[in-house]
């Protein structure tokens, strides 16, 4: 997970869990850094460093937690992540924790997502029920589709489309959870190119969310297992 939410702070898709669970069970730490993060067509603007450890067993349950200097909420991020999933399919649940700037009616978000995985595309259904991290919470779906495709060793080009769903009382808000420029939309959208060489990353993407234009992300990450 910390692996993936890497590569969204990567302009790439989401946070592809469908092929993080690894055929032995293990623990493994990752660190990394990169010019600024990227989620769900926002970009945060400011540099990134992160750290995470994961586990995962050989039946595909894993859990970990990932914690981020900066944020599209403008401040730190920590995650906490248990879930189920090989490289066809993945269901979990997941945190957002922003202890900084306690929001959307807590102190972070809750959201119960499935996906499945087809050659080079995943998809992602992610909902976050009302009520669960506090009473203001806002209940919402939001579609999440990731294309990837190899175009040699070391380059790729991603496209992603995601739409977002209120539900209930939460009909007329669009948030979850943009920031900066902070104009909301129903559906986010982005297209880009990625290097990958040892564990240097490039990735050039263009965005169509709330703040949308060009983000050019150059990072580093690292990945130890821990025996």
């Amino acid at each position: 997970m910390g692996t993936n939410k890497m590569i969204a702070a990567g302009a790439l898709a989401g946070l592809g869990l469908l092929a993080s669970a690894p055929a032995n069970a293990e623990f493994e730490a990752s660190v990394g850094a990169a010019s600024e993060y990227v989620f769900r067509g926002v970009a945060s603007g400011s540099p990134q460093v992160w750290g995470g450890v994961d586990w995962s067993s050989d039946y595909g349950v894993y859990a970990g937690t990932w914690v981020s200097s900066t944020s599209t909420q403008g401040n730190e991020e920590v995650d906490y992540y248990v879930g189920w999933g090989n490289d066809m399919f993945d269901v979990g649940a997941i945190y957002y924790a922003y202890p900084s700037q306690p929001s959307q009616g807590g102190s972070g978000i809750t959201e119960i997502y499935g996906g499945i995985g087809i050659g080079h595309f995943a998809g992602y259904i992610w909902y976050a029920p009302a009520g669960v991290d506090g009473p203001d919470d806002d209940e919402y779906a939001y579609l999440d589709l990731n294309l990837d495709i190899p175009l040699t060793q070391n380059t790729s080009i991603g496209a992603h489309l995601g739409y977002l769903e209120p539900i209930g009382d939460n009909a007329n808000n669009r948030d979850p959870f943009p920031q900066p420029g902070d104009d909301p939309q129903d559906a986010d959208f982005d297209l880009g190119v990625s290097l990958n060489v040892s564990d240097f990353f490039l990735a050039l993407t263009y965005l169509d969310g709330s703040r949308g234009g060009f983000s050019t992300v150059v990072g580093y990450s690292w990945a130890l297992p821990i025996n």
